[in-house]
């Protein structure tokens, strides 16, 4: 099997037999990956995200893009109002029965919550961590379709000319393992 390219968001070490070094980089590296990591993520933690770039890289030479996302988180990737890491809608998913009563009532907290949250200015907003996201997939597998060398400076020039506003400069592209970039 010959797999070339890897996009993965926050890749998570778990058991051994599924590290993605030893079970993954040691045995196949692939031409091309990218792998994204919140910053703030606890569940798959940016440097470590970070190490399986990086141990790609020193296997093939600039074949794994990192990218950091400020203020990522590994629930992120939702892009909702988020309230202490956890989005607001899943609060009812999670409570079963209780859950499928007060479902209708989801809605209204939703709005309620927003209402308040932008009083008090507690929980988060739309942090853009979807929209870049996105961006850069596309671009990866743009590159992959076409068989197309990916880079850190495409990447960038791919997500400026395709997001706009506050969120172009949240992501940190470089190659694993090098401070240069």
């Amino acid at each position: 099997c010959n797999i070339d390219y890897v996009f993965s968001m926050a890749p998570i070490f778990g058991k051994q037999q599924f590290n993605p070094i030893v079970g993954g980089v040691d045995k196949r590296t692939p031409k091309s990956s990218m792998l994204l990591a919140g910053e703030w993520d606890l569940l798959a933690p940016a440097n470590k995200v970070e190490e399986i770039s990086a141990a790609a890289n020193s296997k093939k030479k600039e074949s794994s893009i990192y990218v950091d996302i400020a203020r990522g988180l590994h629930t992120g990737f939702q892009d909702e109002i988020v309230a202490f890491n956890v989005k607001v809608t899943s609060i009812f998913d999670g409570a079963g029965l209780v859950g499928k009563l007060l479902g209708i009532a989801d809605f209204g907290l939703f709005r309620l919550v927003n209402k308040v949250r932008k009083v008090v200015q507690f929980g988060r907003t739309k942090t853009g961590q979807i929209d870049g996201s996105g961006a850069l997939m596309n671009y990866f597998l743009c590159a992959m379709v076409t068989g197309e060398n990916t880079s850190p400076e495409a990447a960038e020039k791919y997500l400026d000319d395709n997001i706009e506003g506050i969120f172009q400069n949240k992501f940190d592209i470089k190659y694993g393992g090098n401070e240069k970039n």
